[in-house]
Formats: structure tokens, C-alpha cells, sequence
């Protein structure tokens, strides 16, 4: 089930807390003279993995300010000029890249549960089951057409629809499946 979209008020206060955080870290660790930008890379990624791309930017924005304010001793020198623009053009990758990602996979969700309606509506048969013939989901048009519920099949041989005088075909049939052919619309009556 796709989860539904998280009210901007929240995404926003957990990038504030992750800002702050990768932050009061930054200033009680060894990080502070080392790398002070490193967390702040990973409060980046979280904030746009939670709440897309504005949460990601305001922790950006956090992080900037603080780094200029708190990790730049008077005025900044090239170094750290240099430094805080890479950490900028770094943090502007993660931002692209897991916003692109929180879209592909919100699409392969919905993909997901379109198909699942499809599958779940359909008037034929509609079984899928392992190469050894184990059956793994069963809709309500198998229930229908083969009079069995789901939780009656779910996990037992495919065999139990085939009729006495057929069974063989069943081997041949998965035979055929293991070697990679497909099966088209396939009738067991």
C-alpha cells in the first residue's frame, strides 16, 4: 500500500531535527576539525528520503549557515571557501538523486498496487506458482472458475486443479516453464 504524503509541518521539523543533530554531533566529535560536513551529508540524505527535495534543501541550507557561522574561523580562507562550495555540490547530488529515487520507486508502488487491482478483478483464473508447482497467491477468479479458497491452496501443488487424466501435461508444462518458454492461457479442463 502506498503510504500517504507526510504533512509538509512534519518532514520539515524532522529535517530540523536531523540538522541539528548531524550538528551538536558534529561539534562534540573529532569531526569538527576533520570533515564537519560529513554528517551533515548523511542529515541531507535522510531529510530527502523522508520528505523530498524541500526537506533535503533546507538541511542544506541548516547545514551551510552553520558552517559558516560555527566551522569558519573569522573570515573564511580558500580552503574552506573551496571546501564548503564541494560539500554544496555534493549535497545537491544526494538531494537529485534520492528525490529521483523517492519518485521512481512512489511510481513502482503505485505500479504495484494497479496491478494487484487488476489481478484481484479479473474474471479468469489467475495463479502463480514456484517452479516445482508450490502455489503462491491465488485470486478470486481462481476461486470462482476452481471452487477453492485461497488459504485451501496457498502453498500446496498446483496438481490439485489438474483432472486425474491430465497430470501428465502438468510435468510438461513445468518442464517448459523451468526452460524459460512461456505458457500462454492455459486450460486444465
Amino acid at each position: 500500500m502506498i503510504p500517504a504524503r507526510r504533512p509538509p509541518l512534519l518532514t520539515f521539523s524532522i529535517a530540523l531535527v536531523l540538522s541539528v543533530l548531524a550538528f551538536v554531533l558534529t561539534l562534540t566529535t573529532p569531526l569538527r576539525m576533520g570533515s564537519p560536513f560529513l554528517l551533515f551529508i548523511g542529515a541531507v540524505m535522510l531529510s530527502t528520503r523522508i520528505g523530498g527535495w524541500g526537506p533535503g534543501l533546507f538541511t542544506l541550507l541548516f547545514a551551510t549557515a552553520a558552517s559558516i557561522y560555527f566551522f569558519t574561523l573569522g573570515i573564511p580562507s580558500l580552503d574552506d571557501a573551496l571546501r564548503l562550495a564541494t560539500f554544496e555540490l555534493i549535497a545537491l547530488s544526494v538531494i537529485v538523486l534520492v528525490s529521483r529515487d523517492r519518485k521512481t520507486r512512489r511510481k513502482s508502488e503505485q505500479d504495484v498496487v494497479r496491478l494487484a487491482a487488476i489481478v484481484r478483478l479479473c474474471e479468469d483464473a489467475i495463479v502463480i506458482n514456484t517452479l516445482d508447482g508450490t502455489i503462491q497467491t491465488w485470486n478470486p477468479g481462481a476461486e470462482r472458475l476452481c471452487g477453492y479458497s485461497a488459504d485451501e491452496v496457498i502453498g500446496k501443488s498446483i496438481q490439485i486443479i489438474y483432472p486425474p487424466e491430465r497430470l501428465d501435461e502438468f510435468e510438461t508444462v513445468l518442464a517448459r516453464l523451468k526452460c524459460g518458454e512461456p505458457i500462454d492461457h492455459f486450460d486444465t479442463v
